[in-house]
């Protein structure tokens, strides 16, 4: 069987292969690598900046997706929430990404259900005020439920995997 962490890398290298084919043509070579990203081990990619629909090898982009645990939210109402943030690594400085975010709630049978609202926002890289966005559920009672979220992130003018970091599961007291 194939652990989770594993599975997660090969379907980001097929989403690699996916991205550079519908470019067109092969990258120069060091213009495309799969990077892991040390606190989440998902990936992203670096493949250059995109200019009038054609990959600039003039400059590149690593970045991390990145995300904290769902918690259950310290203002009222009582909700199950999350952030997403993304962090430059190389290249990606005074840019601009749009941030998603969103709750996933394990059901009965193991799969995972996207729930309450769909956060979003065009931030600079960092985290913190300002420079994340949330997703929020808001807890119908305090039954146990099993949640994590998912951060997508696409820098504007940048080229990227559609990859997303999907953050460990909890068990929280929001039915």
């Amino acid at each position: 069987m194939i652990s989770p962490t594993r599975l997660a890398s090969v379907r980001s290298l097929a989403a690699v292969a996916v991205l550079l084919s519908t470019l067109g043509s092969a990258p120069d070579a060091g213009a495309s690598t799969a990077v892991p990203a040390p606190e989440s081990g998902t990936f992203t990619v670096d493949v250059g900046t995109v200019e009038s629909g054609t990959m600039s090898t003039r400059s590149t982009c690593v970045f991390f997706m990145e995300g904290d645990y769902v918690h259950i939210s310290s203002s009222a109402p009582r909700t199950a929430s999350a952030h997403g943030w993304w962090r430059n690594a190389r290249g990606c400085s005074g840019l601009k990404a749009v941030v998603k975010t969103r709750l996933q709630r394990q059901n009965a049978n193991g799969t995972w259900t996207d729930i309450g609202s769909l956060g979003r926002a065009t931030v600079y890289s960092g985290g913190g005020a300002g420079k994340r966005t949330v997703t929020r559920h808001v807890c119908a009672g305090t039954a146990t439920k099993t949640y994590r979220h998912w951060v997508d992130v696409d820098v504007i003018g940048v080229a990227d995997a559609p990859n997303k970091h999907y953050s460990p599961a909890r068990r929280l007291q929001c039915g």
